[in-house]
């Protein structure tokens, strides 16, 4: 397999974010063998994704899927947003001084990795950062950029972030039938929105009318927005869903 590295003046080779590789591959490799503990990467250059170790996420997707679930608590991004919104001139710091502004590099400008000759590497269809075990930079400054064309996004993304997600379960009746119809059914009749579905790799090998083996161990991966009249849901889907949240008192 064709491997990305950084080559530098001093005819030597590295390995992009080498230090976060060795770290996640050692942390792994002394995990006990029934371990679910997700290690979770943070990375400087999205090529470098390729070289983790991939054997943890199908571990800890062995795991039985619950009926309906609550997803968790809900991180506290808010100062985040609040950056975001400074950047764009919807809060206190001004838009222009923040875009126009050089940044102070964190390492002082004495980083070792070089990554403006690296190619582009699709990490989207990784399994680590299909299960939300790999963190890039680039999701956040797509944000901010977002929000300087579309200042709503700061307030969207602010929403979910403080709604609760639910993980729900599709009715027996609704195998087989499309994501569109059942979305429209869930708003109507229960009062949620869905966002994705949490679907099997194996299922979306097998096809929405092949069988699979609910009890096999699988990956997971979070499917959102799906062409609506096209995807058809199947039994081991789970669907992504906000529910209404009460109103904040005053």
């Amino acid at each position: 397999r064709r491997r990305t590295v950084a080559r530098h003046s001093r005819a030597t080779t590295k390995v992009a974010d080498s230090r976060v590789v060795l770290a996640a591959s050692l942390i792994e490799q002394n995990l006990p063998n029934d371990a679910r503990v997700p290690v979770i990467t943070d990375h400087a250059y999205i090529g470098s994704v390729g070289f983790l170790p991939v054997s943890t996420p199908a571990r800890i997707q062995a795991a039985p899927a619950e009926e309906a679930c609550n997803v968790g608590g809900v991180p506290d991004h808010i100062k985040t947003l609040n950056a975001f919104a400074g950047m764009i001139g919807l809060a206190p710091g001004g838009a222009v001084s923040a875009l126009t502004s050089t940044p102070r590099p964190l390492d002082a400008g004495l980083v070792e990795e070089d990554y403006e000759g690296l190619e582009y590497s699709d990490y989207l269809h990784n399994p680590r950062f299909m299960t939300g075990q790999v963190f890039v930079p680039s999701v956040l400054t797509g944000l901010a950029a977002g929000t300087v064309y579309n200042p709503s996004l700061v307030v969207l993304v602010r929403e979910l972030l403080k709604a609760p997600m639910l993980l729900l379960p599709v009715p027996r009746d609704w195998e087989r039938r499309t994501y569109a119809e059942f979305s429209a059914w869930l708003l109507r009749e229960r009062n949620v929105i869905s966002v994705g579905i949490f679907r099997s790799s194996q299922a979306a090998d097998a096809g929405p009318y092949g069988r699979i083996d609910l009890l096999a161990p699988t990956l997971f991966y979070t499917y959102t927005a799906p062409p609506g009249k096209k995807t058809l849901m199947v039994q081991s889907d789970r669907v992504l869903c906000v529910p209404p949240t009460p109103p904040t008192p005053q």
